[in-house]
């Protein structure tokens, strides 16, 4: 009777290790085969054909950032490239993650170097920075150094604003932190141990006399800090645009 019992126990074993040996098999040859195939269904349409071999964003805009062949570029929804597959990494910058919708630019990355580029894929700054950040104005906010963790606004080192709209750069790269205010058309400076204010045409409002400098929600009111001592300080609207347009130094 044990015999009888081993010959059906073995009989049992034979087809399980078959079917893991295949299973096997075919997770190995999946890994190894990009998938280029797609087709039409009732519940959808195959609009582009799946001919990239990488990662793939979401539309916005009618754009999408794809990778192929190791690179990133983007296409529009007809599956046209619209901009070549030349970047280590392309991506955009949501100023207001409660408002996902990127502006006409996107963070271009090569050689480990951050620049940025509009939706034609014409270069707005070179890559020649280690971390960007883009204002939902278009400002962005440049810094070469150390880096510390992952993403934009992610180094050790200095500081500068450039103005999308122009190209032109309207505070050099020397500023120990920029951090913008809500209305992303004034920021809050800092340099050595002292805080001010420059307007978006790079002009100092408030100049570099404070320890610490914040606003409020609205970017109406700020609190400065000077001498262990915090006051607060109202900036009229009316009075902020007299003070960008004319650059006076309050």
């Amino acid at each position: 009777m044990k015999t009888i019992k081993t010959i059906k126990t073995m009989k049992t074993i034979k087809p399980v290790k078959r079917f893991i040996s295949t299973l096997i098999c075919m997770i190995w040859i999946s890994s190894i085969i990009t998938p280029v195939w797609a087709a039409d269904s009732p519940n959808y349409t195959v609009e582009i054909p799946c001919r990239f071999d990488g990662n793939a964003g979401q539309f916005h805009g009618g754009l999408a950032v794809v990778q192929n062949g190791g690179k990133y570029g983007v296409i529009n929804t007809m599956g046209n490239v619209v901009i070549d597959f030349v970047y280590d990494n392309l991506f955009y910058n949501f100023p207001d993650a409660a408002k996902p919708v990127p502006g006409n630019y996107l963070i271009a990355v090569q050689n480990q170097k951050w620049g940025v580029i509009d939706n034609s894929g014409k270069p707005l700054i070179p890559c020649i920075y280690d971390s960007i950040s883009i204002t939902g104005t278009g400002f962005a906010i440049v810094g070469k150094g150390r880096t510390v963790r992952p993403g934009p606004g992610s180094i050790d080192g200095v500081w500068g604003i450039f103005d999308l709209n122009t190209g032109q750069q309207v505070l050099p790269v020397m500023y120990a932190n920029i951090m913008p205010i809500k209305d992303s058309l004034t920021f809050s400076v800092f340099l050595g141990s002292k805080a001010g204010l420059v307007n978006s045409s790079g002009d100092f409002v408030v100049a570099l006399q404070y320890d610490n400098i914040s606003s409020s929600d609205d970017g109406k009111l700020f609190t400065v800090l000077q001498a262990n001592e915090v006051g607060v300080r109202l900036l009229i609207k009316m009075v902020k645009w007299y003070c960008r347009s004319i650059g006076m130094v309050m």
